[in-house]
């Protein structure tokens, strides 16, 4: 289990509701994904200007995209589609009910579920990882995750 929480300086995803893994904090319009206590950020979100509006978009440590999320298609459930750097549909986040998400990869099997924790205005989800991939992946599922909060709740605006 894991949880998107409002952190004092930004967001944290936390492992079993306590071990804090990475923390996301904004400068300038830009969301930086780093490991605690470390000054070097694993993932960038920033917005970018898509077709549907604003995107969130995820950049690795060396400027390189790492996953681009598309808004809304002519699925009412979906959310977004995710893709990654070379474009390619890695995964689909889905509406579940008023509060929920699943994430799908490109074969069709679930990933990660999570739901709306709380009642404030910040961030809050529970996550439940399915199929765990590594660091790399936990990190890319928490950009992913905060992303599409973020814009929900018109929190990431494109940088000019």
């Amino acid at each position: 289990m894991y949880r998107v929480a409002a952190g004092a300086a930004g967001y944290q995803w936390l492992r079993h509701e306590s071990v804090l893994v990475l923390e996301a904090r904004e400068a300038l319009g830009v969301w930086h994904l780093c490991r605690p206590g470390a000054g070097e950020h694993v993932l960038t979100l920033l917005a970018t200007e898509g077709e549907s509006g604003t995107e969130p978009a995820l950049f690795d440590g060396n400027g390189r995209l790492a996953a681009a999320l598309s808004g809304p298609t002519e699925d009412p459930g979906t959310l977004a589609v995710v893709r990654d750097g070379g474009l390619r549909v890695v995964a689909v986040a889905r509406g579940d009910g008023p509060c929920g998400i699943h994430l799908v990869d490109g074969r069709g099997e679930v990933t990660a579920l999570a739901s709306r924790a709380g009642t404030s205005q910040r961030v809050g989800l529970d996550v439940l990882v399915t199929r765990p991939s590594g660091d790399a992946g936990e990190a890319l599922l928490f950009g992913i995750l905060l992303g599409l909060e973020l814009t929900r709740l018109g929190e990431l605006r494109a940088v000019n």
